[in-house]
């Protein structure tokens, strides 16, 4: 109710000293402009939809809002203490506002302030309104606070909350802007309440990401130790700053902070080697289309729907935001504009609750593109495969422009013919910083989905191991992964495991690569060349033939899928990673077996087949945002024994086989001896990678010889059969949903991490 011959000025004194401006326009206003209201405890101030007197100091008592959930309960979303601003959200337009009520916590006294009076003030003082805009989004960012505490110690006391609300200090850093560099002998912790941060080693290695909720340099802090990082904000960022005296205050307070602060420091160690992709999944992407923006909404909107297959997404452009809103121009506010600031908070808001935002970009140079690219921890260039790859002067001016963004960028090329390879890729890499790229064909809604799926970090990462003729069973273990709906997002691997993925990539399915298979290994038989053993027993001349016409002048960023694989650089005594470049150069270094095949020169240097040195490469595989990891292996029997006691002459094998009445003796060919060779110092990685995947496939095999390709069909037989029962098998178990869908749910999306490897012997019949 009114009060009468109110004291304005005295009521005012309590407005905050970051509100200074605010506090004098409100004084400077003619009599009439102010009125008083008082409410008991439990008396309703505002209800969903008022907007009479929708802007309150509180000058006595206790102020809450609360909002509706979905299934129909209130909860509490603010607390206004003496000094504090409520009613703003309604006042400013802010959506969301329509399904908050605000009431007496306990005996209150407000000044209201008419929305005319607002509008009045907006005019003549918008440095005041932009404070009282500052202001609520510092309240939604105390209120993220809280729950980040919460979510990294658990339920804490509310005096311990208000404890830290008063002592911590506030940090805002802008794009590019560096939180502190390594060496520094700071000891301050840090919580992201928005945003994403970068933590980069001297050489400029992304070493990890941070995101809302994380926390960063608690390390330091306890160990006294420099900082082992720089660390930057790769967009507009939101921090709290605790420094070592308050953490000590807090921690002589509340001891139980210390062991939740421990247990964080215990995790970050064992996670020191983790990488950028294992960052929570929530993400901002921004969408620059480089047609002007005819096809962003539609890629865009396809995009969105992939991701909704993983979690909640809120697509966003200029005119869907003013819709929401309901304020237009909103979206080409400048950010130091009143209504910049309004839109900033309110899209921190979205964030906090939504697992993807996709910001389509309008395409020309506007403070709503610029806004898009603040925001993003991911920017998509995305144009049509057959326009010319030059970056445009728009893109030249958006990307490079200093304090837009330091987020990834990811060229994604569309594709409105998928029957084609795609081609000449190399060349949109010219003049960009890249970090990845993407082929969409735009008639595969499966694509989308591959891309969403990279996108969040949850991709299905397959990893072919080396074995010779056993790798075509690799043939028949695609086979029953495409039956059973699993997806394949990218594709690596070692020797004829990189033959296999090499094609898959290129998108044949199994039929064709059977065929071809069949074509390459029964009639041109190329590793039936023999010649002179001066370099090798093979020649090789067939096998490069062969190798050629199946990849052609195909180049690894042509493929549909993300591709690499291994070799053994015999030069630098060190493993190479082919993922750009000539394909069939690629596969043919990863599989050139020493001693059988002839090696193959890469830019000068010596490469030969990379078991060798990582024969079942699924460590590599998981740096590469890959969340599912399947290997298949199809190396060398655990045992390696004979019958004989040592190894008998050429003669006495010649006999065995030719003649009838002399007995026959089983020795490992000279094939199996130099395979066996080389898999033996990438042993022990392969034990570790079989460990760490979520399913390791190993088909009954071991009765074939790594020269056996006579028996191609019974080869990929046994590795469909084993596979097929295998997830089979699998189809049924809640936890393996991530890898096997139900047949109702295919094509699958990834939804949540396994970390269960499967190594049970099958069946050696593959029944």
């Amino acid at each position: 109710m009114p009060s009468e011959s109110p004291d304005f000025p005295h009521l005012l004194e309590c407005i905050s000293d970051r509100l200074p401006t605010f506090r004098d326009a409100l004084l400077a206003l003619p009599p009439g402009s102010l009125e008083v209201v008082t409410l008991h405890a439990g008396e309703g101030l505002l209800r969903g939809g008022d907007t009479a007197h929708a802007l309150y100091v509180v000058a006595q008592g206790l102020l809450r809002t609360t909002a509706t959930r979905a299934d129909g309960s209130e909860t509490t979303v603010s607390v206004f203490h003496r000094g504090d601003i409520a009613g703003e959200m309604a006042s400013l337009g802010w959506a969301g506002a329509d399904r908050a009520s605000v009431s007496a916590l306990a005996d209150v006294v407000l000044v209201g302030i008419a929305p005319e009076t607002v509008e009045r003030i907006a005019r003549l003082s918008p440095e005041a309104i932009r404070e009282v805009s500052e202001g609520m989004r510092r309240r939604i960012l105390r209120d993220q606070f809280v729950s980040g505490l919460t979510r990294l110690f658990g339920e804490m006391p509310e005096e311990l909350l208000r404890l830290l609300e008063a002592r911590v200090q506030w940090v805002r850093l802008h794009a590019g802007e560096t939180l502190f560099t390594q060496g520094d002998e700071s000891r301050d912790v840090y919580f992201v309440l928005g945003g994403r941060l970068r933590a980069m080693a001297r050489d400029g290695r992304v070493m990890s990401e941070m995101g809302r909720g994380e926390s960063i340099g608690e390390i330091a802090l306890l160990t006294g130790e420099a900082r082992t990082a720089s660390v930057e904000a790769v967009r507009d960022s939101d921090l709290v700053r605790m420094t070592p005296e308050v953490f000590d205050e807090v921690v002589t307070r509340y001891p139980k902070v210390m062991q939740a602060i421990t247990r964080l420091v215990v995790k970050r160690l064992r996670d020191k080697e983790r990488t950028a992709q294992d960052s929570a999944p929530k993400k901002c992407i921004a969408v620059l289309c480089l047609d002007g923006g005819p096809s962003a909404p539609r890629f865009c909107a396809r995009l969105a729907r992939g991701l909704a297959r993983i979690g909640s997404v809120m697509h966003l452009s200029a005119q869907r935001v003013e819709t929401l809103l309901e304020q237009p121009g909103i979206a080409i506010a400048e950010p130091d504009q009143v209504a910049g600031i309004q839109l900033a908070a309110w899209l921190d808001e979205q964030e906090s609750g939504t697992q993807f935002l996709v910001y389509e970009a309008d395409g020309t140079d506007s403070p709503w593109t610029r806004r898009c690219l603040r925001q993003a921890d991911e920017i998509l260039v995305v144009a049509d495969a057959g326009s010319d790859p030059s970056p445009s002067a728009l893109e030249s001016k958006l990307l490079n422009a200093r304090g837009v963004s330091k987020a990834r960028k990811t060229l994604v090329l569309l594709h409105a013919d998928g029957s084609r390879l795609p081609s000449g890729t190399s060349r949109w890499f010219a003049r960009r910083q890249l970090q990845n790229h993407f082929h969409i064909r735009l008639d595969n809604d499966g694509d989308f989905e591959r891309v969403a799926r990279c996108l969040a970090g949850v991709a299905v990462g397959v990893v072919f191991g080396g074995g010779g003729a056993r790798g075509l069973a690799h043939i028949g273990v695609v086979r029953a992964l495409r039956e059973a709906g699993v997806p394949i997002d990218m594709v690596g691997g070692t020797s004829m495991g990189a033959v296999i993925a090499g094609v898959l990539g290129m998108g044949m399915d199994w039929k064709r690569i059977l065929s071809i298979s069949r074509i390459g290994w029964l009639r041109y038989r190329p590793h039936k060349e023999y010649t002179l053993p001066f370099i090798s027993i093979v020649r090789s001349k067939v096998l490069d033939r062969w190798v050629a016409e199946i990849y052609g002048p195909t180049e690894i960023e042509d493929l549909w899928l993300g591709f690499f694989c291994v070799s053994c650089n015999l030069t630098t005594r060190e493993m190479a990673v082919f993922d750009r470049g000539s394909l069939a150069t690629a596969i043919r270094a990863s599989s050139a077996l020493p001693g059988l095949f002839v090696p193959v020169v890469v830019d000068g240097e010596v490469h030969v087949d990379g078991a060798v040195v990582n024969n079942l490469p699924g460590d590599i595989m998981r740096t590469r945002s890959c969340k599912t990891l399947i290997v298949v292996d199809v190396g060398s029997a655990p045992a390696f024994e004979f019958d004989c006691g040592e190894f008998p002459s050429p003669w006495r094998l010649l006999w065995g086989r030719i003649l009838p009445f002399v007995k026959r003796l089983d020795v490992p060919s000279i094939g199996a001896i130099l395979m066996r060779t080389t898999e033996v110092s990438s042993a022990q990685r392969a034990i570790e990678v079989v460990r760490d995947a979520d399913l390791c496939l190993r088909p009954p095999i071991d009765a074939f010889g790594v020269l056996d390709f006579a028996r191609i069909d019974e080869i990929v037989e046994a590795g469909f059969r084993y596979a097929q029962q295998t997830l089979q098998q699998l189809q049924g178990d809640p936890s393996m949903a991530a890898i096997v869908p139900p047949p109702e749910d295919r094509p699958l999306a990834v939804r949540q991490p396994l970390r269960t490897a499967l190594t049970t012997p099958a069946d050696p019949t593959g029944g």
